[in-house]
């Protein structure tokens, strides 16, 4: 469990962010480059694109829609590192 706080730092696209959490000892940048019309993902990225992450609601995005975030966020950052996290161990609240 990790909590934390973000400030809106463009009010017009509602897309960039900063965030703090707590025990971290610095702020970060949280840019949504792709998102899901029915909000099923959400590519993320810092300000300087050094970065990406595909968030989902669901334990498991269906390939088709990681496939499209993918492709999309490719359009603005690299993609060709990303790596797929495993959450085999996870215990997920109903």
């Amino acid at each position: 469990k990790i909590s934390g706080t973000a400030s809106n730092d463009d009010v017009k696209s509602n897309s960039k962010f900063t965030v703090s959490f707590e025990g971290v000892p610095f702020k970060g940048s949280y840019w949504i480059i792709a998102l899901d019309a029915a909000y099923r993902y959400a590519a993320v990225t810092d300000q300087g694109g050094g970065s990406l992450y595909i968030l989902s609601k669901t334990p498991k995005l269906a390939k088709a829609l990681y496939d499209e975030a993918v492709a999309l966020a490719a359009r603005q950052v690299d993609a060709s590192g990303l790596v797929v996290t495993k959450h085999n161990k996870c215990v997920y609240p109903k």
